[in-house]
This record gives structure tokens, C-alpha cells and sequence, in this order.
């Protein structure tokens, strides 16, 4: 067998967070896993651990849900759990302790914006991301109200996605929150997510 065929051996992560064959073994930007769920560590010579973004994400199609998931594992975004429901992702949020929160706005049982508020009143620092289909100024103003910190379009390009979850992750709001800083609204939207 190649050495690129043998699992967990020598991989580099890219910039899609895709596993490619390294440069020889220890190399310093090659990264290691100890099993298929296991951290992504760096080469034993530097002895630094990378970070994993881990989400819970909610929205009541599984198609959407199945969709999102592959955008964000692509990128190293680890989903830790899903929900059909906001009572579900209330219960998800506070057993699995994600560092971001993925919710739909329209779900049934309780809404996006109603499971946000009951997070956020649980935990303050919980970073919520609301996902819509709609263009809904009532909501988006309720959601900056509440704490959330991003409000995204379920066709926002796949990139954009990505980019707000490594923003919000990092104490940052989206573009689209009132109150938040000014940052460029993507450039296209299409049925990417």
C-alpha cells in the first residue's frame, strides 16, 4: 500500500481543512490525529495543540443540517451535535458545551430565536449564529436585542459561513447584527447552504 493510502499516517491539513500526503514525517505543519475523532495535534516536535471550533447545530430539515455539516467539517469545524427543534438544541447546548451555536430561526416546538434566548439566558457568553431564509427585520433587531452574535441566509455562499462561525468564534459579530462593527456583506448569494 502507498503511504498515501495508509490512514493516520502523515497528513497536512490545507487551507479547506482537507488531509493531503505531507513532506516526511515530523514535518513542523503536518498535523496528527490519535483516531478518527480524535484532536488534530501538531508534528510531537513542537508539542502544540490546534484548536477545533465545536458547534451544535439546529434547523429541522436534515437535508439543511446534512448540507451545513459538510461545509464546516470540510473546513475543520467540528459539528458535536445536531437538533430537529429548538427544545432539543437547548438540551444539546447544555450537556455538549459548544464553543458556537448554529440555529434556525423557524423550527418547530420552539423557534431559533426562542431557543437563543433561553441559552443565552442560561449561559451569556454562549456565541449564537440565527440561520434564516427570510429577509426579516423584526427578527434580526430581536436577535442583536437578545445577545446573538451573527444572523445569516441559509444561501449565503458556503465561505461566508465558514468565515462568520472562525468570527464569531473569536469574539466577533456578523456584519448584519446591529451595534456590531462594519464588515462587507458577502458579495453573492446563492443556494450554496
Amino acid at each position: 500500500m502507498t503511504r498515501a493510502g495508509r490512514a493516520g499516517r502523515h497528513t497536512r491539513r490545507d487551507a479547506v481543512g482537507l488531509c493531503v500526503p505531507g513532506e516526511g514525517r515530523n514535518h513542523p505543519k503536518c498535523l496528527y490525529r490519535s483516531g478518527p475523532n480524535g484532536p488534530w495535534t501538531a508534528a510531537p516536535t513542537t508539542g502544540r495543540l490546534l484548536s477545533v471550533i465545536r458547534v451544535v447545530l439546529a434547523d429541522d430539515h436534515p437535508s439543511i443540517r446534512g448540507a451545513i455539516r459538510l461545509k464546516l467539517e470540510r473546513d475543520g469545524i467540528e459539528v458535536v451535535g445536531e437538533a430537529g427543534d429548538g427544545r432539543e438544541a437547548i438540551d444539546l447546548v447544555g450537556s455538549l458545551h459548544p464553543e458556537v451555536v448554529l440555529l434556525d430561526c423557524n423550527m418547530p416546538r420552539m423557534s431559533g430565536l426562542e431557543a437563543a434566548r433561553a441559552i443565552l439566558e442560561k449561559d451569556p457568553q454562549t456565541r449564537i449564529i440565527l440561520l434564516t431564509s427570510d429577509d426579516e427585520p423584526e427578527t434580526m433587531s430581536e436577535a442583536a436585542r437578545i445577545g446573538t452574535r451573527a444572523y445569516l441566509f441559509k444561501d449565503d455562499p458556503s465561505e461566508y459561513l465558514v468565515r462568520t462561525v472562525h468570527l464569531v468564534h473569536g469574539g466577533g459579530f456578523g456584519p448584519r447584527m446591529r451595534g456590531a462593527p462594519e464588515e462587507p456583506a458577502p458579495t453573492a448569494r446563492g443556494s450554496d447552504v
